[in-house]
C-alpha cells in the first residue's frame, strides 16, 4: 500500500493515538507507539464476494466428493452406469459432461497463465537483459576484447547493476569460460561451474541467436536463464551475458489462482443449474416412461386397463399411442376370445350332455322294447317281468337326474357371494366328517392359526370335500389308509394347505388330464369333481396343483391369498 504524505490517515494520526479507519478499499489500524513514532498495519477490505471467490473451488471439490460417497453408501450395487436407471444415467451423464469441460477448461486455462507468465518473464529477462548491456558498454565500449586487468572493474558493475536491477549477472568470454560475475561465491563454493552451458554456447557461436531462453538447473531447482551477446561500439561481439531468472512461485501460483477463480465460480453455478435443469430433464422423460411402466404391469386380460394420456408428441407419445393402441386391440381380443371360449364350452357341454343323456336312454329303449315283446306274446309271469323292467327304468331316470344336477353344479360355479371365511376351520371339520372311515386314519395339523381368504363358504367346503373323498378311494386295498391334512404359509405369503395320502399315486399318462371335465379314473362317476374344484380355486384367485408318485401317494396343494381385513372394516 503506498501511504500518500497528505490523506486521512496521516490526519487519524495526529488526531489521536489509536484509530481504526477504512480509506481506498483498505482497512488502516492506527496505533501510536511513543512521539513521532506511529504504527501504521493496512489490509485489504476483503467483502463476501471475496470469500465466496476463495473458497469457491474447496466447496466445489467437497460437493463433488459428497456426492460420490452419498452415492456409494446409498446404492452399493450401481456403481457402474449399467447398473442405473434411466434417471441416473440422464443426470449422471450431463454432470459429468459438465465436469469433464470443467476440467478440460481449467487445464486450458492453466495452459494459458502459465505460458502468459512464461511470456512476460521473458519480456522482462529480455529488459533486463538490455539494461545490464547499458551499464556495461559505459565501461567497455570502446574495447576490442576484455582482459584480465578489466575483470575487477567488471565485477564491481555487475554488483551495482545487481543491486540496481535485482537480478544476478554473469559474463562469459567468448570461449564460454567465466569472466566476472555478480555473485562470484557461486562459482568459488563450486555451486555453479565456470564453463557455460555448451548448448548456450553453441546457440550463440554458430546459430546467431540474440536473445536465448532455455531452463538449467542447480541442485533440485529449476530456473530459467537469458544468454545474449554483448557487442562494443564498432559493433564487435566481445562477450556473452547471462542473467539467470528464478521464478517467483507465489506469484505464478497468484496467476493461476486468478484465471481458476473466476471460472470455478461460474462454474459452481453451471453446476448447480445442471443438476437442476438434469433433474427436471430426467424427471421428464422417466416419468411417462415410469407411468407407462406401472400400466403395462397392471394390464389384465379381463377387465377395464387405463389409458395413458401424453401432451407432447414426440418419441415417447409414439410409444404412449402404441400403449394405448396396444389397449384397444388387447380389449378386442380378450372380447374375442371370451366369447370363443363360451361358444367351446357350450359346445362341449351340449356334446358331454348328449354323450352321458345317451348312455341310459339305450338301456331304456331296449327295457321298453322287450315289454312291448312280452305284451305282444303273452309271456308267462308278465307282472314280475313289468316289476323288473320297471326297476331298470327307474334306475336309468335316477342316472339321468344325477347327469342334470351335475352339469348344473358346473353351470353354476361363477355365482355366489365372496365372503371372509376361516378356511383352516372348513378344512378342520371335513377332516373331523371322515375321521371315522373305515380302515382309515385321517390327521389335521394347523401352523397358522386362522386362515381368513375370501370365498364362497360352501364352495371352499365343497372342495376339501372332494380333494379327502378322493384321497379315501385311491387307498390301497392291502393297506392302512394314512391321510395327512396341514394348513401352513407359502413361500409367497400366502395360505398353503395340503392332503396328503398313501395311495396308489396317479399314473403319469393321465396327470395332465386329471383337472379336465369328464375325465375320470373311476368305474363311477362323471369326472367333473376336480373340474369344479379347480373352478372354485381359480375364483377364489387361488391355484391348485399336486406332486404324486405311484404305489406311494399323492399331495395335493391348494394356495389362497390372504384376504384384506381392512377392506371389511
Amino acid at each position: 500500500y503506498e501511504y500518500p504524505v497528505h490523506s486521512e490517515i496521516v490526519l487519524s494520526v495526529q488526531k489521536s493515538h489509536r484509530a481504526t479507519l477504512t480509506h481506498n478499499n483498505h482497512r488502516h489500524y492506527i496505533l501510536g507507539v511513543s512521539s513521532g513514532e506511529t504504527i501504521v498495519l493496512s489490509a485489504p477490505v476483503r467483502s463476501l464476494g471475496t470469500y465466496l471467490t476463495d473458497y469457491s473451488f474447496y466447496f466445489l471439490s467437497t460437493f463433488l466428493f459428497t456426492m460420490l460417497l452419498l452415492r456409494m453408501l446409498g446404492r452399493t450395487h450401481g456403481l457402474f452406469v449399467g447398473d442405473m436407471s434411466i434417471h441416473d444415467r440422464i443426470q449422471f451423464g450431463f454432470i459429468l459432461f459438465i465436469l469433464l469441460l470443467f476440467v478440460l477448461v481449467c487445464f486450458v486455462s492453466v495452459w494459458e497463465a502459465l505460458k502468459s507468465y512464461e511470456e512476460s518473464n521473458k519480456e522482462r529477462m529480455s529488459g533486463l537483459v538490455a539494461s545490464v548491456k547499458n551499464v556495461l558498454l559505459r565501461e567497455v565500449g570502446d574495447y576490442d576484447n576484455i582482459t584480465q586487468e578489466d575483470i575487477p572493474q567488471l565485477e564491481t558493475v555487475l554488483v551495482s547493476a545487481h543491486e540496481i536491477l535485482g537480478c544476478e549477472v554473469h559474463l562469459y568470454s567468448l570461449g564460454g569460460q567465466l569472466l566476472a560475475s555478480s555473485r562470484p561465491e557461486l562459482f568459488d563454493y563450486s555451486i555453479a561451474t565456470r564453463e557455460m552451458d555448451a548448448v548456450a554456447l553453441n546457440n550463440l557461436e554458430h546459430q546467431g541467436v540474440i536473445d536465448l531462453f532455455q531452463t538449467e538447473k542447480i541442485g533440485l531447482m529449476d530456473y530459467w536463464s537469458i544468454y545474449s551477446p554483448l557487442y562494443n561500439d564498432v559493433g564487435k561481439e566481445i562477450a556473452y551475458i547471462n542473467i539467470p531468472y528464478f521464478t517467483d512461485v507465489n506469484t505464478m501460483r497468484g496467476r493461476i489462482t486468478a484465471s481458476l477463480v473466476p471460472m470455478t465460480n461460474a462454474y459452481l453455478i453451471v453446476m448447480f443449474i445442471g443438476v437442476l435443469i438434469s433433474f427436471l430433464l430426467a424427471r421428464g422423460i422417466t416419468g411417462p416412461l415410469l407411468a407407462l411402466s406401472a400400466g403395462l404391469r397392471s394390464v389384465q386380460l379381463s377387465g377395464q386397463n387405463k389409458r395413458l394420456t401424453y401432451p407432447v408428441d414426440d418419441e415417447i407419445g409414439d410409444l404412449v399411442k402404441e400403449y394405448n393402441k396396444m389397449l384397444d386391440e388387447l380389449a378386442y381380443s380378450a372380447e374375442k376370445l371370451a366369447l370363443t371360449e363360451r361358444e367351446m364350452t357350450w359346445r362341449e357341454m351340449a356334446r358331454q350332455i348328449a354323450h352321458e343323456i345317451k348312455n341310459p336312454l339305450t338301456p331304456m329303449k331296449l327295457s321298453v322294447q322287450y315289454m312291448l315283446l312280452a305284451w305282444d306274446r303273452r309271456k308267462e309271469d308278465f307282472d314280475s317281468f313289468i316289476r323288473k323292467t320297471s326297476q331298470t327304468l327307474i334306475e336309468q331316470i335316477d342316472q339321468l337326474a344325477f347327469i342334470a344336477s351335475e352339469f348344473s353344479n358346473i353351470a353354476k360355479m361363477p355365482m355366489g357371494e365372496m365372503t371372509l371365511v376361516d378356511a383352516a376351520s372348513r378344512l378342520e371339520r371335513t377332516v373331523e366328517l371322515f375321521a371315522h372311515s373305515e380302515n382309515c386314519e385321517l390327521s389335521y395339523e394347523n401352523k397358522v392359526g386362522e386362515a381368513m381368504v375370501r370365498a364362497v363358504p360352501d364352495q371352499l367346503t365343497s372342495v376339501f370335500n372332494n380333494i379327502i373323498k378322493n384321497a379315501l378311494q385311491a387307498a390301497r386295498p392291502d393297506s392302512v389308509c394314512v391321510i395327512k391334512a396341514t394348513v401352513a404359509r407359502g413361500d409367497n405369503g400366502a395360505f398353503l394347505f395340503t392332503v396328503k395320502d398313501n395311495g396308489c399315486g396317479i399314473p403319469k399318462e393321465v396327470q395332465e388330464k386329471i383337472f379336465k371335465p369328464n375325465f375320470t379314473t373311476k368305474s363311477t362317476g362323471m369326472g367333473l369333481g376336480l373340474a369344479i374344484t379347480r373352478t372354485i380355486i381359480v375364483n377364489a384367485r387361488g391355484d391348485i396343483w399336486f406332486e404324486t408318485k405311484e404305489g406311494e401317494g399323492t399331495t395335493f396343494f391348494i394356495s389362497l391369498p390372504p384376504a384384506d381385513l381392512s377392506a371389511n372394516t
